[in-house]
């Protein structure tokens, strides 16, 4: 597994062209409609933060709390990937492309973000099992997709949790009674499941990969 400073060294094109097309675009038409991609790629390195801090502290207390922060935040990270509907919304049709590859810039950050503070933290609980890593990575990617479906679809935000769990919560439970058969939600949750599942994987083998040579 390659270390923090090489992560980021790998991630540093992708966040340079990111934000190259974010100030372009903002130049070329005066329309801040994509800035607030910043905000979102922001929320997405908060895990990594959190599987850091996991990773430096002894303390069990500060471990858990570290693991349900790292939790809470991670699907802001694969969730950068539903920004690609605001394509339909945001002109000018000229600049359909090239807002289409700005987003798929940050979503490549958020997506791989998202797998690394994944595979960092399933290594970190379960250093010597990998049958429990795979259980790990199955569950964490459903929740994970879950999330994604409260920002996109609920519209709830990480600080929900603090700022307003009751309503949360409700919603929560009316989901999963009520919105079970919905094609977007099964949708959302089946194939952004597999997809952050699948991403992580070929992370691993990647750098498995990379490590043997």
């Amino acid at each position: 597994m390659i270390n923090y400073k090489k992560f980021i060294s790998f991630l540093m094109p992708w966040l340079t062209i990111a934000l190259i097309m974010n100030l372009a675009r903002f130049s070329m038409t005066d329309v801040s409609s994509y800035v607030y991609m910043n905000w979102n790629l922001f929320l997405a390195v908060i895990p990594l933060l959190f599987v850091f801090l996991f990773e430096k502290t002894n303390s069990k207390y500060l471990k858990t709390f570290y693991f349900f922060a790292w939790l809470f935040f991670l699907p802001n990270a694969a969730y950068i990937v539903t920004d690609l509907i605001h394509l339909r919304d945001v002109g000018p049709e000229w600049m359909l492309w090239f807002d289409g590859m700005m987003i798929f810039a940050y979503a490549v950050l958020g997506i791989f973000i998202s797998s690394y503070s994944i595979l960092k933290m399933k290594i970190n609980i379960f250093s010597k099992s990998i049958l429990k890593q795979n259980i790990f990575l199955g569950l964490i990617s459903l929740v994970s997709s879950f999330g994604i479906y409260l920002g996109r679809y609920i519209r709830f935000n990480t600080w929900d949790i603090l700022s307003n769990p009751l309503e949360l919560a409700t919603s929560v439970s009316s989901i999963i009674s009520e919105k079970y058969s919905e094609p977007v939600f099964v949708t959302t949750i089946v194939f952004f499941s597999i997809f952050i599942y699948m991403a992580t994987v070929s992370l691993e083998n990647l750098l498995e990969k990379k490590k043997e040579a």
